[in-house]
């Protein structure tokens, strides 16, 4: 089954960075900060190594049932994988980033790299 209202991309054609490691935090008192730049819009939503721990431990998508099933339909989460799920503050279109584990800094402590996005195409 395809959605041809959802297009899935590449995260480093929307962020300006993918790879994500909480432990500079820890030995750098710093916290990575990414952002995503909506291409409807242009306007850009930040989220931080906090944000990914977040929804790390999210059981269900904020954004409703609906928005996961298709999601799933076109870009499963896969293991070790998960979604954030968030709307475009400029033109509130539905946006999914799916990102990984992307090795262990100490136990059950993770990196993360972002890799795809799943967006609500051009035409609404």
């Amino acid at each position: 089954m395809t959605d041809d209202s959802l297009v899935v991309v590449e995260a480093e054609e929307r962020l300006d960075r993918v790879a994500f490691n909480p432990l500079v935090e820890w030995t750098d008192h710093m916290i990575e900060v990414g952002g995503y730049t909506c291409p409807h819009c242009r306007t850009e939503t930040v989220f931080n190594t906090g944000t990914l721990r977040q929804f790390e431990r999210q059981e269900v998508s904020p954004l409703g049932s609906d928005w996961h099933r298709r999601c799933e339909a076109v870009r499963p989460v896969g293991t070790w994988e998960w979604a954030m799920d968030f709307r475009c503050r400029g033109c509130d279109r539905a946006v999914r980033m799916i990102y990984s584990h992307d090795g262990e800094y100490a136990m059950s402590a993770y990196k993360y790299r972002v890799l795809h996005i799943i967006e609500e195409s051009a035409a609404r």
